[in-house]
């Protein structure tokens, strides 16, 4: 099984200023999850919106299935009202942010963001209406492994993918690049049921022989579909890579170092 980076750690989404929603933390149902928003996706270019001003409110909205109820909160400044916003579009610096927790029996997670501008015109950030939609991807799927083989025989190598499922899923593909080779562009394959199933009675999904350069390092995620939903999962956006690097060791410390710890004691 292949590690989440950040397995464990607590879900947090930014909405940043050039249209991204980027995941990171372990989404799933009973845990809470912290939406962070920048108001440039929002507020119309000509008003004079003052960052965090509690007068002119951002209102999240989140639904946690398809025709459940709706909960709301006003999106806060943790730092109160600032004249001088710091800008970023990857959303590390001034965004507002609210708290969400998710209950135990929520199917996914649906986002939209609405504010009433000064002129009375009510603005929607949903995503052209559909609104954001997440899935649980840290309890709905898993990828046990990742490969590539390459004979020495060929000049190309077989990337293969295999993951475990919950049975509410209907499709899954692979989407993948090779790491430095931008002649190879992206790819996106289905997996396939292998009738096999996981320890935790899970099915099993995989493709195989994905043809890719000689020994190439590939960068992928996975895309899932419940109810013609299509959920997405890249690892907070970090990705899975195959061959899985080899983990990172610290050397062992100096002898001398170790010398003078030992007479500290």
């Amino acid at each position: 099984m292949i590690e989440r980076t950040h397995a464990g750690k607590p879900a947090l989404i930014t909405f940043t200023s050039d249209f991204h929603e980027l995941v990171i933390g372990d989404l799933r149902p009973d845990n809470p999850v912290t939406l962070r928003y920048d108001p440039k996706r929002i507020i119309p270019q000509d008003e004079n919106y003052l960052f965090g001003d509690s007068k002119r409110p951002i209102i999240a909205h989140v639904q946690f299935g398809k025709g459940k109820p709706e909960s709301s909160q006003v999106l806060i400044s943790q730092i109160g009202i600032i004249e001088n916003p710091v800008n970023d579009p990857t959303g590390h610096r001034s965004v507002l942010t609210a708290r969400f927790d998710i209950p135990a029996d929520a199917e996914e997670l649906i986002v939209w963001f609405s504010y009433l501008a000064q002129s009375g015109e009510m603005h929607y950030d949903s995503d052209e209406g559909a609104n954001f939609r997440f899935g649980f991807a840290s309890d709905d799927i898993t990828v046990l492994d990742a490969t590539v083989v390459s004979d020495p025989q060929t000049p190309y190598s077989g990337f293969a993918v295999t993951v475990a499922a919950n049975d509410k899923i209907e499709a899954i593909s692979v989407r993948y690049r090779v790491v430095g080779d931008p002649t190879f562009g992206k790819n996106e394959k289905p997996l396939q049921k292998t009738g096999q199933h996981d320890d935790e009675g899970r099915s099993i999904w995989e493709v195989a022989g994905l043809t890719v350069p000689y020994r190439a390092t590939v960068r992928f995620k996975i895309y899932y579909w419940i109810g013609g939903q299509r959920y997405k999962d890249d690892d907070s956006g970090h990705y899975y890579l195959a061959p899985q690097p080899e983990p990172v060791k610290a050397p062992p410390p100096p002898p001398e170092l170790a010398r003078a710890a030992k007479a500290w004691k």
